[in-house]
């Protein structure tokens, strides 16, 4: 039988009809939510029944929304959590916007999922969170212990883990293990060769051009000339810089969907301009992708030949599917190159 996780439910009471949608998917995956309504009975002390339900937990599945903002309860519960992963690792934080809300400032190196705006994006969010949270699992059953593992953004060692049962530290403890809530760095081995690692950046913003071009580019990944790797690969609770600068790390082509919304995020230095110093270390080539309009020749890319050819962004084509077939065969005749193959025949 296949180990379960205890999942704490942080949320807004008005947000309770979503929230039992998120509990009734966890326990469908085989899991263990914790759901205060399910769990505080009359009489109960409500800060000793949540404190006892943060300490046992794996996770803390945090529902972000405009009512969540501004409770105590849920501050209280995040901080807690933030203290739990400190300390001993009892849980891991794994945010879930329920609506469209910007998160606290503390939240800013945790990757997040949007359970909205219908059906499709909560089934998707909600895959993503099992996903995430069985792999934590997977982890934990393969490491020496099989104890419970940290809490963590990203991973670490279990609650326990590195001492004796006297409660010495034992030799794994002593030999470069991870501090109890300290971040797992993220490991990213490179593609097979014949394989181009390609880096796609986009801000959250523009989301709906970036599947755009995974759909335009699906055949060289089928055909394995391409890995395509980006933000949204990110599990919730992972620390999503880690994540991007290891995948930096292994592509040989960044692919940048370059807009207003880009240019004014955290993307511009955490992701342009580090590809830009690549590319001057000659590791990766850059290649930008016009989707909107923008002052983009007054940034580092000004001396690049942007996508589509000619500087319609793919946003102003009366044809949206035009725009990325010329995308897709650009970025086919540059991954050939770099391959080493030669050109297809027109």
């Amino acid at each position: 039988m296949r180990p379960m996780a205890v999942i704490f439910l942080s949320h807004a009471s008005v947000d309770k009809p979503m929230v039992r949608r998120i509990e009734k998917a966890l326990r469908a995956a085989g899991h263990e939510p914790w759901l205060d309504e399910n769990e505080i009975e009359l009489g109960d002390s409500i800060p000793a029944a949540v404190e006892s339900a943060l300490r046992r937990s794996d996770f803390l599945l945090l529902c972000l929304s405009n009512a969540s903002a501004d409770r105590h309860w849920v501050e209280a519960e995040r901080h807690a959590t933030f203290m739990l992963q400190m300390r001993d690792g009892k849980s891991r934080l794994l945010p879930v916007r329920l609506e469209d809300v910007k998160p606290p400032f503390l939240l800013g190196p945790y990757a997040y999922v949007d359970a909205f705006p219908d059906d499709e994006a909560f089934d998707r969010a909600m895959k993503r969170i099992v996903r995430a949270i069985e792999k934590h699992l997977a982890n934990r059953a393969a490491s020496p212990t099989g104890a419970k593992a940290t809490g963590s953004p990203v991973g670490g060692g279990a609650p326990g883990a590195g001492t004796s049962s006297a409660g010495a530290p034992s030799p794994a403890a002593t030999a470069g293990a991870q501090p109890s809530g300290a971040p797992v760095p993220v490991n990213i081995a490179p593609s097979a060769p014949g394989t181009v690692d390609v880096f796609l950046s986009f801000t959250p913003q523009d989301a709906s051009f970036a599947k755009e071009l995974q759909t335009a580019v699906v055949l060289m990944s089928r055909q394995k000339l391409i890995r395509l790797l980006h933000r949204d690969q990110v599990a919730p609770g992972q620390n999503l810089n880690d994540l991007i600068a290891a995948q930096l790390g292994v592509s040989k082509l960044v692919a940048l969907l370059v807009s207003q919304a880009y240019l004014a995020s955290d993307c511009y230095e955490r992701e342009l301009e580090r590809a830009m110093e690549l590319r001057a270390q000659k590791k990766v080539a850059v290649v930008p992708i016009l989707i909107r309009a923008c002052e983009w020749e007054q940034t580092p890319l000004k001396g690049l030949v942007p996508l589509p050819r000619g500087g319609t962004p793919v946003e102003k084509w009366r044809l949206a599917d035009e725009a990325w077939t010329q995308v897709a065969r650009e970025l086919r005749g540059t991954v050939r190159h770099m391959l080493g193959l030669p050109p297809e025949s027109p």
